[in-house]
């Protein structure tokens, strides 16, 4: 079990950042602190970078959400994780531990599945959680029959999902389910929510599915998969079309001085500015927050640093906000961006990458 650390950089803005994407859980009234998650490989399995979420449901629940990964190249099942629950009181003692399973029942070669684990009694002063692997066992391939085909994914309020699964194959499909798995923005994008549907789709026949739920305002895409007890489908992905009161669009990727000359050469301990032009169709004064994330450029790729900005749009609908930044080390690194309302809701698609070398 491998404890999350803090990360190098602006701590407050990395606190900022991720409390506002915690907040997109539709299953939280509140949500809790730091978690511990083991991400090794466990004979085969892992969980997803970057997760799982945690929150507190309405009824003080903590619900754990995340992916497990199957690296392997043959379908497993009975894949079980074990959730232990802390409180500042409990520390190195869990207050509770509970087992859950993902929720597809088989996981293809080289496929995921989401998983969610909720507390057996109320828990308000979480702490943190911990999540590890316990294994699974080998399974049959279960036949791909269903076919989600192209699902559509729309925001205006609430977060509606539709689409058709077609049953393509001579069997009936027993016990099907339809699941929506809702991603955020992030790269890599985190699972920030699941849900079910129960139908029947017999063979040679479809049905047409809608999924209503509140507005997840992180989320950025959607994925559709299908289950039965005898047959499966492949997974499809839509992204969320959203409505804005407003269209930004983000430019360019610049490293530059506090007087804003171009800086070329980026050295560990030295600071820089991260700058991007921000243009808009809104009315001069539209607030906003630019977000710059950070990651090193190894095997497995780690946040850096995560700062923010806000401000707002000038008259002529453009803005260059400046965010600091002292590399604690050399190497290579990406820069990512983003544009976010005041409230944590995206109202630009991810802006440039840039890769920049610290001596």
């Amino acid at each position: 079990m491998a404890r999350t650390g803090s990360r190098r950089g602006s701590l407050g803005m990395i606190v900022l950042v991720l409390a506002a994407l915690a907040a997109a859980s539709s299953l939280a009234a509140g949500t809790a602190g730091a978690q511990i998650i083991n991400t090794e490989s466990q004979l085969g399995i892992e969980l997803a970078a970057a997760q799982p979420v945690h929150s507190i449901d309405d009824d003080g629940h903590v619900v754990v959400i995340g992916e497990v990964l199957n690296l392997r190249d043959f379908p497993v099942t009975d894949v079980r994780v074990l959730v232990s629950y802390y409180t500042a009181e409990s520390d190195e003692v869990a207050a509770e531990s509970r087992i859950g399973n993902t929720i597809l029942e088989v996981l293809p070669a080289s496929g995921s599945s989401a998983f969610i684990v909720r507390s057996a009694s109320p828990i308000p002063d979480i702490a943190n959680v911990s999540v590890d692997l316990l294994g699974f066992t080998s399974s049959p391939t279960k036949p791909v029959q269903l076919d989600v085909g192209s699902p559509a994914a729309t925001a205006f309020g609430r977060l509606d999902i539709s689409g058709t699964v077609e049953n393509s194959g001579p069997a009936d499909a027993e016990n099907p389910r339809i699941y929506a798995l809702v991603y955020d923005a992030l790269v890599p994008p985190r699972l920030i929510g699941a849900h079910t549907l129960s139908t029947e789709i017999p063979a040679g026949s479809s049905y047409d599915y809608e999924f209503s739920l509140p507005d997840y305002e992180q989320a950025a895409f959607v994925r559709i998969v299908a289950e039965s007890d005898n047959i499966t489908s492949d997974s499809a992905d839509a992204p969320i079309d959203r409505s804005f009161a407003y269209s930004v669009v983000i430019q360019n990727i610049e490293t530059v001085d506090s007087d804003g000359r171009i800086v070329s050469a980026l050295h560990e301990g030295e600071p820089v500015y991260i700058s991007s032009t921000i243009r808009g169709t809104a009315q001069g004064g539209a607030e906003y927050q630019y977000i710059v994330q950070i990651k090193s450029s190894t095997a497995l790729p780690l946040v850096e640093f995560v700062g923010s900005s806000e401000g707002g749009l000038l008259a002529s609908g453009i803005a260059k906000p400046l965010i600091e930044w002292t590399p604690s080390s050399p190497g290579l690194f990406f820069i990512e961006t983003y544009v976010w309302s005041p409230e944590g809701v995206p109202i630009s698609t991810p802006g440039p990458v840039a890769l920049v070398h610290v001596r």
